[in-house]
């Protein structure tokens, strides 16, 4: 097997990152609401691979021209055992009024 490159964004590490503005507002609504118990998923909606998160923040940071540059991998490549796909189940937290925005609509938005 090939051997990972350091510095690389897996291209088969799929999570549902959040902008931490919407985690710390979610977390305030709860701090304020006691009736409510048990697992909750505070996290984004929208599942995106490392790789691709990282190219979408360098365009949003104004270098997308370095995209070409960041490079890629996959965990089978890298010899990790890790998972690659965290995805979240957020319906219960909406279903509260705690929604947090998708990455797109972050990076759309500041």
């Amino acid at each position: 097997a090939e051997q990972h490159t350091p510095n690389a964004y897996f291209t088969d590490e799929f999570r549902c990152p959040v902008h931490a503005d919407d985690l710390s507002a979610g977390l305030l609504a709860l701090a304020g609401r006691p009736d409510v118990v048990g697992p909750l998923h505070v996290a984004g909606p929208e599942l995106v691979d490392r790789f691709e998160l990282a190219v979408r923040f360098a365009h949003h940071a104004g270098v997308g021209a370095f995209a070409d540059a960041i490079r890629s991998s996959t965990i089978a490549d890298s010899g990790l055992v890790r998972p690659a796909r965290v995805e979240l189940d957020v319906a219960a937290a909406a279903a509260i009024g705690i929604r947090c925005r998708p990455v797109s609509a972050v990076l759309a938005s500041a």
